[in-house]
């Protein structure tokens, strides 16, 4: 089939809810399912001849509930803020006890693994409602961007531009310290990052996953479109991927730093 790389499960989610529940290499948070990710890695990339991504979630480590209910994403809705348990449960990236405890995972991945590249999955993203922990707040502070509730925010174009902008570059900014414990025993590894497939077709959605596809190119070796037809419940799957094809290639023209990761 002329595969030649091989984006491969370091975590595992046997409940599908979408968090990583254990993984698959030795690590100080999350059980180990099977020390398993190394040896596969390196039978691929001997027998194989392929090139080996470790396909890592980026926040959604699912520690114990009260961990996430202190250092987890927030979010400001109806019921005031509170844990932003839709979807994946994200630990923030701005508190330092998360930063720490995301640290020691992707260290552990770095030290005790052999592969090539790292694949950040789709779960680094914040909607127009994220993120709203104490600690990120205290960050847009430093930016020059001060507020208490997100309909101030909501209310204000400019002021929604300059707080998507800021979470963008946090997410960069975050992957680029995990890149760094990796290089640590993994020098010359490669990056790669999921972004959503609305991100690149319709522009207004950047503010509702905090994700740009040009930010994201000129920051990663690799960006891995989730080219998903059916779970965008695309009316014409094929007409839909044309559409993405062709957004892709308005914006960036011919490119080998876009891959597209079909359904």
């Amino acid at each position: 089939m002329r595969i030649n790389a091989v984006f491969l499960q370091a975590f595992a989610d046997p409940d599908g809810d979408g968090n990583a529940d254990a993984l698959y290499f030795p690590n100080p948070v999350l059980p180990v399912r099977d020390d398993l990710f190394n040896r596969v890695s390196w039978q691929l990339e001997k027998r194989a001849g392929v090139t080996v991504y470790a396909w890592m979630p980026v926040a959604s480590f699912d520690t114990d509930g009260t961990f996430f209910e202190e250092h987890g994403v927030q979010r400001d809705g109806n019921e005031g803020i509170v844990p932003a348990r839709i979807d994946y449960r994200r630990l923030s990236i701005f508190d330092p006890e998360s930063v720490a405890l995301i640290s020691s995972i992707y260290t552990s991945l770095g030290k005790y693994t052999h592969f090539d590249g790292v694949l950040f999955h789709d779960d680094a993203y914040f909607s127009d409602f994220e993120d709203m922990h104490p600690a990120a707040l205290q960050y847009y502070k430093t930016q020059g961007i001060n507020f208490q509730t997100v309909s101030e925010i909501h209310q204000d174009e400019s002021l929604m531009r300059r707080w998507t902008d800021l979470k963008v570059d946090a997410w960069n900014d975050f992957t680029d310290q995990m890149t760094e414990h990796l290089r640590l025993f993994r020098p010359s590894i490669k990056t790669a990052r999921n972004l959503y497939a609305s991100v690149v077709m319709n522009p207004e959605s950047e503010k509702w996953f905090a994700q740009s596809l040009m930010k994201s190119i000129q920051h990663y070796d690799h960006v891995a479109l989730m080219a998903m037809p059916y779970m965008e419940n695309a009316a014409d799957p094929e007409e839909w991927l044309i559409d993405l094809h062709s957004a892709v290639n308005n914006i960036l023209g011919d490119t080998d730093k876009v891959i597209f990761e079909l359904q």
